[in-house]
């Protein structure tokens, strides 16, 4: 066991905000990496994730712990993004959670790795008008859109997405790529995505092949 990492863990889950900053600090100063943070954060959400679907965390409490996590990511991106050096980009996405969905701590997580693994990223945010997906990446040039949903209901946004890019003729040149909980590699396959990332490593891993494609 870490006990740096296992702290910061720990503080994410238990919504310690005034002791994160000083255990992230810590964890600099001890020799732990960005993405050694980075990794430990990651597992606290999913923690939090399930604590959540159990009934055992409500909102206020989930909303706590990403506050955290957010906060924390911003002290630690600097050295994520320095890890990757000065090499010229390897590809360009663009990102978001689709339209109707705010839930965006899997997709910060996404775009923060990708970013650091030497992808220039375009981040559209939470609750992204499907059209602005389409409409950005062929503005920035973008290899890849790369969405997210955490609900039913909007992950159907993707499928229009999708389509938007068959209708402009765009499909092959601009690829896409999703993720999020109830997504599965079936249902990529079924609207025509790209590529599914199940996870954060594996999202950087796919736009990485995307890219080369």
């Amino acid at each position: 066991m870490d006990n740096d990492l296992d702290n910061i863990k720990n503080a994410v889950v238990k919504g310690d905000i005034k002791g994160y900053k000083g255990l992230v600090e810590a964890a600099k100063a001890n020799g732990k990496t960005a993405h050694n943070i980075l990794d430990s954060m990651g597992e606290a959400m999913a923690i939090v994730g399930d604590l959540y679907a159990k009934g055992d965390y409500y909102l206020p409490q989930v909303l706590l712990s990403a506050e955290i996590f957010t906060r924390a990511l911003a002290i630690i991106t600097p050295d994520l993004k320095a890890s990757v050096g000065s090499a010229p980009a390897k590809g360009k996405v663009v990102c978001g959670v689709c339209e109707g969905d705010v839930h965006e701590i899997g997709k910060k997580l996404v775009a923060t790795l990708i970013g650091a693994a030497g992808f220039e990223v375009i981040d559209l945010g939470k609750d992204v008008k499907l059209d602005s997906f389409v409409d950005t990446a062929v503005e920035q040039k973008a290899d890849v859109i790369a969405m997210s949903a955490l609900m039913t209901t909007t992950m159907t946004g993707m499928k229009t997405v999708v389509d938007m890019l068959k209708e402009r003729g765009l499909n092959g040149s601009i690829k896409t790529m999703i993720g999020g909980a109830p997504i599965t590699q079936l249902y990529a396959d079924t609207i025509g995505a790209d590529a599914y990332g199940p996870s954060a490593q594996i999202a950087v891993e796919k736009a990485a092949m995307l890219c080369l494609k």
